[in-house]
């Protein structure tokens, strides 16, 4: 035989309220923690996109600032009105880059042509992203870095082209700040997360409200059950929702058969009392006589007609007692039998006191108690 396992049986001894909260918070911490997730991602998707897009405006702008210089070394040189006018690039670590750095035939950099807020320190130009741009010449190589001139994290872009006669590439490179987008995405998750867990929250606790009101005519049934058994109620009675009308009027019709099979008991019950006790009777009836059989016979059929009445009455208390909706005041009951008592011993002086409350009820019949 198989046995439940421990988790099943402590699930299933749930009631259906918190069968169905434990659904929805469940559900309602995979939505939030899913939903602050996508959010958050595509706010900072969005926001890269955005800072690509300047970047790549910015790298747009340095290839057309800058031209050879009429020799035989390769170098280059800027033309000042064509670099990018943002004011933030004559501002020291004002956290927006460039730099134009030339790369030799071995690989090396040259001297970089670089604005005022890269200040004096080295070029934003992880390694990485140079080879990965001098292996692509003009694609651009976008990437993320940790440590910029200011100590900032920052988005770099970086691309790689050559000019005229210049045969040696160039390294066009676009930085900026990532510290006040990361704060809003940050601060936007932040949000994001206070506002569903208190979205979750309202919806369980509007739920366990609702469920509460739903669920009430299950708690009505069960205290007209209760009612029944005691004996205050026949039938389940009142109005119910469409969902649980079935239900009370299949228990009725339950409530209806107990009635009839406990009727049909009675019936049978007396029926085998009459067709004990007629038999019974003649028995007695026949052995008149003096004789040792007569004898035997009438005490045997006393003691058979005694044991029969016992019986008969212990079975008929039984079918009654099985009977929902039996029961007696015992008050009532006791009062009956105190009233005769007192007639039969006034003229002895004697009284009869009933201490009994008038809430005590039992599940009998009235001749039974």
């Amino acid at each position: 035989m198989e046995s439940t396992p421990p988790l099943q049986q402590r699930f299933g001894r749930l009631s259906l309220a918190r069968r169905i909260l434990i659904g929805a918070l469940l559900w309602s911490v995979l939505i939030v923690a899913g939903g602050v997730f996508a959010i958050s991602a595509v706010y900072r998707a969005q926001t890269v996109n955005l800072l690509d897009a300047e970047l790549d405006s910015t790298l747009v702008t340095l290839a057309r600032a800058i031209e050879p210089i009429d020799d035989s070394s390769g170098r280059i040189r800027e033309i000042p009105e064509r670099l990018p006018s943002d004011a933030r690039y004559e501002t020291p670590l004002s956290g927006r880059y460039w730099v134009i750095v030339p790369v030799d035939a071995g690989g090396e950099y040259q001297e970089d042509i670089r604005p005022r807020s890269v200040w004096d320190g080295d070029p934003p130009l992880p390694r990485s992203l140079a080879d990965q741009a001098l292996e692509a010449p003009g694609t651009v190589i976008r990437g993320n870095y940790p440590d910029g001139p200011a100590g900032e994290p920052i988005r770099i872009a970086v691309q790689s082209i050559t000019i005229s006669s210049n045969t040696n590439p160039i390294l066009l490179v676009a930085a900026t700040d990532r510290t006040q987008s990361n704060t809003g995405a940050d601060q936007l998750r932040t949000i994001l997360l206070i506002a569903m867990i208190a979205l979750a929250g309202g919806t369980l606790l509007a739920m366990a409200t609702g469920l509460r009101f739903a669920l009430r005519p299950l708690d009505r049934i069960q205290s007209d059950i209760s009612a029944i058994r005691e004996g205050r109620l026949a039938a389940l009675s009142g109005e119910y929702p469409q969902e649980v009308k079935p239900l009370s009027e299949e228990l009725n019709k339950l409530l209806e058969h107990n009635r009839s099979v406990v009727s049909r008991a009675r019936t049978h019950v007396g029926n085998l009392a009459h067709a004990l006790k007629t038999p019974l009777a003649v028995l007695r009836n026949e052995a008149k006589g003096e004789t040792q059989l007569d004898d035997v016979v009438r005490r045997q059929s006393e003691s058979m007609r005694a044991n029969v009445d016992h019986y008969l009455r212990r079975a008929q208390a039984a079918a009654r007692a099985e009977a929902l909706g039996v029961r007696t005041q015992v008050l009532e009951a006791a009062d009956g039998i105190a009233r005769v008592m007192i007639k039969l011993f006034e003229r002895d002086g004697k009284q009869v006191e009933l201490h009994i409350s008038c809430n005590l009820y039992v599940r009998t019949v009235r001749q039974d108690l």
